[in-house]
């Protein structure tokens, strides 16, 4: 996530590289409450330098240091992997993947923390484009890809669950989208990955499950029997191809609903809600946010950023909360928080490598 881009996979099949972690629901939630202000109001100002707010309430990294949800932080090692990919908390443990920024075809290191700051160990990942982390909180395991395999670690297990990705009919890099289900251990989670055009669902001991939709998946939620499958849907083949339909689909290929005027970065914590950002990506940027009724897919409150800012990466706080990240042609890099109620605050500001908002 690092020049960091709003955290999907679709450019990969719009021809530039977007990459990231999402926060997962882990069920359904009520409808959006009768307190957040109309739609019809229009797109309410990201403003950079909003009030200020309290500190960020997930984890993130600065570059050297990560800092946790609680206010605590703990320094990386200095072992000469100076820049974080992609951070990630599950359970009382810490994923921290990184490169080496003077190697031009770094491979990446994913270490393990403690809370404490103990790294309890290390590996390497392989290829440039490993290291994006999709974690689970609730059931406390993370997932990164590693040389063709899902990777699934669980806090307390010292053996991983791995899982191979099928290879892709279309040439294109396979990404993780989602994670859902219980312990990969007990053979009871479910891995989501997609390459641009198709995806497929990886559980332990059983084959890849082949998916038409979403072509890009981007998210997932537990319902009852049933996940939720976030993503892009399809394209407009025949009049414009960069006209595309995002929405929601369950594990059967049965659509909720869709639509063409947001595009689709994740569930809330509690699943009431999806972030939604542009329509179509070029993987600069957005210059939209909103929240949008999981149910429906209609808009409940919109967002635009001030002039000569755009929204450069996301990442759920709680279940009315978002931190948005807004940088500028300098690389300035400042977050803010989102309210589902229209509320924006300013949390931090720094140089465009220097914060990493946890998966």
């Amino acid at each position: 996530m690092r020049a960091r881009l709003v955290p999907t996979l679709v450019a990969l099949a719009l021809g530039a590289l977007a990459v990231g972690g999402t926060t997962l629901g882990a069920s359904a939630g009520a409808a959006p409450g009768a307190s957040m202000p109309s739609y019809d109001a229009g797109p309410i100002t990201l403003d950079p330098d909003a009030p200020q707010g309290a500190a960020a309430g997930v984890v993130w990294a600065d570059g050297t240091t990560v800092h946790l949800e609680d206010g605590t932080s703990f320094v990386l090692p200095d072992d000469g992997f100076d820049t974080v990919i992609d951070v990630a908390a599950f359970g009382d443990r810490v994923a921290v993947t990184r490169h080496d920024s003077s190697v031009v075809a770094w491979a990446p290191r994913l270490s393990i923390f403690d809370r404490a700051g103990t790294q309890l160990g290390w590996t390497g990942l392989g290829r440039a484009s490993d290291g994006n982390l999709v974690a689970d909180d609730a059931h406390a395991k993370v997932a990164v890809l590693q040389r063709g395999q899902v990777a699934v670690i669980e806090a307390g297990r010292p053996t991983w669950t791995r899982l191979t990705v099928p290879a892709s009919d279309f040439g294109g890099l396979q990404r993780i989208g989602a994670l859902t289900g219980g312990a990969c251990s007990e053979s009871d989670c479910r891995v989501y990955v997609s390459d641009g055009e198709e995806s497929h669902r990886l559980s332990p001991g059983q084959a890849p499950r082949w998916m038409w939709t979403p072509q890009i998946l981007v998210d997932a939620r537990e319902t009852a029997g049933n996940d939720q499958l976030l993503g892009l849907l399809d394209r407009d083949q025949e009049v414009d191809p960069e006209v595309l339909f995002w929405g929601i689909t369950d594990e059967d290929n049965a659509q909720v609903w869709g639509q063409q005027d947001y595009g689709v970065l994740s569930f809330s914590p509690d699943g009431s809600l999806v972030l939604g950002d542009d329509s179509y990506r070029d993987g600069a940027g957005s210059g939209t946010l909103a929240f949008l009724d999981s149910a429906t897919g209609e808009p409940v409150t919109a967002f635009e950023p001030a002039e000569g800012w755009w929204v450069a990466d996301t990442a759920w706080e709680d279940d009315d909360h978002v931190l948005a990240q807004l940088t500028d042609a300098a690389d300035t890099l400042v977050t803010v928080r989102v309210g589902t109620d229209g509320s924006v605050e300013h949390v931090h500001t720094g140089g465009y490598e220097d914060v990493v908002l946890g998966s």
